[in-house]
């Protein structure tokens, strides 16, 4: 019963986004790496989404860089090439200062409070 509810796909569907994507993407690498904004299609749709893709990365910046530490599975994506050691290793370090911190805490929290207050059994 739900396969007929499933639309199915056909080749040109896929052809067709597969050529979207490709000048869309083509469209945002040139607004970011400052070339010039002459489209290089000169049909549609590749040329709309060319234009789509150069305005959108006008207001967006390049997030695509990998100095920076990420948390999320290592197979999230396929462009991803930090090694499995270092980033065991920054999310190691990470944890070990959150534990230090803690530790910090829970020390302070319980030392007691130094008193200026003579104790009853001292003589006067």
């Amino acid at each position: 019963m739900f396969r007929l509810l499933r639309r199915r796909t056909n080749d040109s569907d896929a052809v067709f986004v597969e050529t979207w994507k490709k000048a869309w993407i083509a469209g945002a690498e040139a607004r970011w790496s400052n070339l010039p904004a002459k489209n290089p299609f000169a049909v549609d749709p590749s040329r709309a989404a060319w234009n789509a893709g150069h305005s959108w990365a006008a207001d967006n910046p390049d997030r695509r860089t990998t100095d920076h530490l990420r948390l999320a599975h290592p197979l999230r994506r396929s462009t991803d090439r930090m090694s499995r050691a270092v980033r065991a290793a920054e999310i190691g370090a990470i944890g070990l200062g959150v534990l230090a911190a803690a530790r910090w805490a829970w020390r302070r929290r319980g030392m007691p409070r130094a008193t200026t207050q003579p104790s009853p059994a001292e003589p006067k």
